[in-house]
């Protein structure tokens, strides 16, 4: 057998078991986050065996505390959690997240795993990532698991400016007030009218009340004042001249 042949052989020994155990890895989707403070999001964790058959996976996640926090998680169906505490882990405080679980029958390829739920505290930005303690466990060994992360970004919510709509202004237009025209003249001429009917009314009323003989007598007595003034007057003419 020649040098050459007898490399390849050696070689080919090496690499068969890194073939037949291809890692496991992990992924979050989505893998980008957009939310705002004081709100919560869910991010679905998936492994993938990559064709090696696993039959359980312990999944870290790495989480910035500072601007979130675990609030709840759910495994996917068919999962068997193991509740140890090595293997099932919740650290707000230092930002850490381990859950364990195993999968009776086995999988093969990409399998979603579990939900988890975050509450954002604050805004600002940040990585959620898988953890170095990952690991994938097959038929007789264990294997660490790699994968992807997502990205994080909190936006505070500002409201927008409310435009002020001028209110028009209500014009008040004074009614007029009718004014009333008294004619003075009208009034005083109707009322001297009225009053000389009045007088004209009573005298011929006072006429018409006396008899016609005492009418006669008191046309006499007239006449005969009007006579004595008439010679007092002529008496008086003739004794200024003497």
């Amino acid at each position: 057998m020649s040098k050459t042949l007898r490399l390849l052989l050696v070689l080919s020994i090496c690499i068969l078991p890194v073939f037949a155990h291809a890692a496991t890895t992990a992924s979050l989707s989505p893998a980008s986050i957009s939310s705002s403070p004081q709100s919560q999001f869910t991010v679905l964790v998936s492994v993938d065996p990559q064709g090696t058959e696993n039959f359980a996976e312990k999944v870290e996640l790495k989480f910035p505390a500072d601007l979130l926090e675990v609030r709840g998680w759910n495994f996917s169906p068919q999962w068997v959690a193991l509740t140890q505490s090595e293997y099932d882990r919740t650290d707000n405080t230092s930002g850490v997240l381990i859950k364990t679980a195993g999968y009776p029958s086995g999988i093969t390829s990409k399998t979603s795993f579990g939900t988890v739920t975050f509450f954002v505290k604050k805004a600002g930005s940040g990585t959620i990532t898988i953890g170095n303690s990952s690991s994938a466990f097959l038929a007789k060994t264990q294997t660490p698991m790699t994968g992807t992360g997502a990205t994080v970004n909190s936006v505070a919510y500002v409201a927008p400016t409310p435009v002020v709509q001028p209110v028009p202004k209500k014009v008040v237009v004074a009614e007029p007030v009718p004014v009333v025209v008294l004619e003075a003249t009208s009034t005083i001429e109707i009322a001297t009218t009225t009053e000389e009917i009045a007088t004209s009314t009573q005298t011929a009323a006072l006429a018409d009340a006396l008899p016609e003989s005492s009418s006669r007598l008191w046309l006499w007595i007239i006449l005969g004042i009007v006579a004595v003034v008439v010679i007092g007057l002529v008496v008086r003419a003739r004794a200024t001249r003497v």
